[in-house]
């Protein structure tokens, strides 16, 4: 059965088509705003300017409740509202409903961490091969946005069912494509960790991301890493560049490094989750630690459809422009939207941290996967 997550269901806390905000804080643009006759999609906020638009929206007020009532009774609809206690997020319901956990339930004492962030508990997972008790680098990769956004209504993307099983046997491949000790890290909500994925670039989950890392480090006496992310994780590898010195090599792939410039290119009004209280890395470039032995390579397609290139070339300008050591690596990326580039970012980091010269790895790359 299809799973879809509808942001008009089980809102109790707030009216269906009122633009007032939950009572539990969140910054969100609602469905169908009767007030302003507003509506969202994919992000886009298209305004309704005739003049039966308040009474045809009234109309579909009901007819949205209908629908709602009819997924809920289907089995269909996943909120954040709903009970998510315990939710299985490597199942895609889990990914939709989002999931809270308890310490009891964060049991996996291997591949999970126990952390408080904002004076709230989150379960994170994480995957990993190679790790010693101690450990003088890690590759920490992070894996993209697991949720697309159509019409208000979220769906998973590119997320089959998942298993702890699956996660270990992918982070044993890259350890043994790189031969450097390896993470994978479930981001909050994905792949068996509590927290929610439709709030991904909200600054609380940035900083769960940020505190799991520190996590990380205290429990294996990781000394140095090297971290890498393909799109929305390259979001996240914008973010660790400004709050982490220990750093040696960072790896963006076809990443939102600029989330408010993506929304310019694009014509959204929002981030794509809906919200606007986003944590954009290009704001934070002030905040990037000098180090004279981190390299930092940006690596995109200019026909990415998915995160404009210019996006990713303004932060990557901005970055250049304080005196870091960065690269911009042209790449030819998978897919119909031109936006795959993590096999790329695994290269990178593996010829990075064996020493190879920036030249070097710049030509070595182009000549592999350039365009």
């Amino acid at each position: 059965m299809t799973i879809i997550s509808a942001e008009f269901t089980l809102r109790t806390d707030w009216r269906l088509l009122d633009i007032s905000p939950p009572n539990n804080g969140n910054t969100y643009m609602p469905l169908l705003p009767d007030y302003s006759c507003m509506m969202l999609e994919d992000g886009v906020n298209v305004s309704k300017q005739n003049a039966g638009c308040l009474k045809g929206l009234s109309a579909m007020r009901n007819v949205l409740i209908l629908f709602g009532g009819v997924l809920l009774l289907l089995g269909c609809v996943s909120t954040k509202n709903a009970d998510t206690l315990t939710a299985d997020t490597f199942t895609k319901a889990g990914l939709l409903s989002g999931s809270t956990m308890t310490q009891d339930t964060c049991s996996e004492t291997d591949t999970s961490l126990w952390i408080t962030v904002s004076g709230k508990e989150e379960c994170i997972r994480y995957f990993h091969s190679g790790l010693q008790t101690q450990n003088d680098i890690v590759h920490v990769w992070l894996h993209g946005d697991r949720i697309r956004r159509n019409r208000g209504v979220n769906f998973p993307s590119g997320y089959s069912n998942e298993s702890a099983k699956k996660q270990k046997a992918r982070a044993n491949r890259t350890f043994q494509r790189t031969a450097i000790p390896y993470v994978r890290l479930s981001r909050p909500g994905t792949y068996g960790s509590s927290g929610f994925h439709a709030e991904r670039r909200r600054p609380r989950n940035v900083n769960i991301v940020i505190e799991a890392i520190s996590a990380l480090k205290k429990k294996f006496k990781i000394r140095r890493f090297t971290i890498s992310g393909q799109s929305g994780g390259g979001h996240l590898v914008g973010a660790l560049l400004a709050n982490r010195d220990d750093i040696l090599c960072a790896v963006s792939t076809s990443g939102v490094l600029g989330v408010r410039e993506r929304n310019r290119i694009r014509g959204w009004s929002t981030d794509i989750t809906g919200y606007w209280d986003f944590y954009d890395p290009i704001d934070h470039v002030d905040e990037i630690p000098n180090n004279s032995d981190r390299r930092i390579f940006i690596v995109s397609d200019p026909r990415d459809t998915n995160v404009p290139f210019r996006s990713q070339e303004k932060y990557f300008d901005a970055v250049k422009e304080r005196g870091h050591e960065v690269f911009l690596v042209k790449a030819a990326g998978r897919g119909r939207q031109f936006h795959g580039l993590a096999h790329v970012g695994f290269d990178i980091v593996k010829w990075c941290v064996n020493g190879l010269s920036s030249t070097k790895i710049i030509e070595r790359a182009q000549s592999r996967y350039g365009l």
